[in-house]
């Protein structure tokens, strides 16, 4: 990374720190907000490669300056076969609170034009539903959405299950069934399963390898499965205890699941036993995300007292 872009991306720090009105765990009240939104601007701000790197400012839009913040993922570009790129935040320098919803049209055709000089086919942008010019501007640029994601909560002292059930963590060894019910499991309303591009085989190929490097990797804190030889059900945890100083709060997460059919009525189970394992560990809060249109997994939450945190929508643009 160059000096400038290095100053730039400092510069975006300064500049937000303090001013920004939301982040992305916001809805859980008990948790300092400006240690959430101080761990976002970290990762909105880290250092990138320069060849990845599609963060910006322009001055085009009839509100005046706005940041871009989007990078390419090599990783998921070398996964698929076609470069990919992610917008993480569109933030109007002028209003970051959005009290006046700006015109953001420019900022996106900017982006647009910086992933075609990068040879980028495939854009997609996460964004809280309340960023309603953000999407207004998005969607008048042609971009799709593909998933409508829905935060679930709550608090984990007062968690006392009426029933338990027996669990254990997985192993090395139980990658391979797990990878045939994470593949063979469809869920049509998550992002992959949901796009045309990326539904069928690289759909089925990504859910494997969540759960091969979810075990194998690291990449999840512990994946919960029950106490049988060969588990047709799991639930991946991350305790991010790095962020619980920040946040000021202890908060967990349940990020990846699958429950095959000969399993039915295990989701529920796995996650009332992961409420459990974190609050055993320290956690004093808990949050999980799905689609809003989910009305199995919504059910279950309900049963188990999750609270509604706030919605979510995953845009993309097939820039061919």
């Amino acid at each position: 990374m160059t000096t400038a872009e290095r100053t730039l991306r400092d510069d975006l720090r300064s500049e937000l720190d303090g001013r920004l009105h939301r982040s992305p765990l916001d809805f859980i009240r008990e948790m300092e907000p400006m240690g959430d939104r101080s761990l976002w601007l970290d990762e909105l701000t880290r250092p990138i490669p320069p060849e990845h790197d599609l963060t910006f400012v322009t001055n085009l839009d009839e509100m005046g300056r706005t940041a871009v913040f989007a990078e390419v993922l090599p990783w998921d570009t070398d996964f698929f076969g076609f470069k990919m790129a992610r917008m993480n935040a569109m933030i109007p320098l002028s209003d970051p609170t959005y009290q006046v919803l700006p015109d953001l049209g420019g900022a996106v055709d900017e982006l647009v034009r910086c992933c075609e000089n990068r040879g980028v086919r495939y854009l997609f942008a996460p964004v809280d539903m309340r960023d309603s010019a953000v999407i207004r501007a998005l969607t008048s640029r042609g971009f799709e959405v593909i998933e409508s994601r829905l935060y679930g909560h709550r608090d984990l002292i007062d968690f006392d299950p009426v029933e338990r059930y027996d669990v254990r963590l997985a192993a090395e060894n139980d990658v391979e069934a797990l990878s045939s019910v994470a593949e063979g499991v469809v869920n049509p309303y998550d992002r992959f399963h949901a796009d045309p591009i990326l539904a069928g085989e690289p759909a089925n190929r990504i859910m494997r390898e969540w759960v091969r490097a979810s075990i194998c990797d690291g990449f999840a804190d512990g994946t919960m499965v029950p106490n049988v030889a060969k588990p047709g059900a799991f639930l991946t945890i991350k305790d991010h205890k790095a962020r619980w100083d920040r946040w000021g709060q202890a908060i967990g997460q349940a990020p990846f699941g699958a429950v095959h059919q000969s399993f039915r009525g295990w989701y529920i189970k796995l996650i009332s036993e992961i409420c459990f394992h974190l609050r055993e560990n320290g956690a004093d809060h808990f949050y999980m995300v799905s689609q809003a249109t989910n009305n199995a997994v919504i059910r279950c939450w309900e049963k188990l007292g999750l609270r509604y945190g706030k919605n979510e929508l995953i845009l993309r643009l097939n820039i061919g």
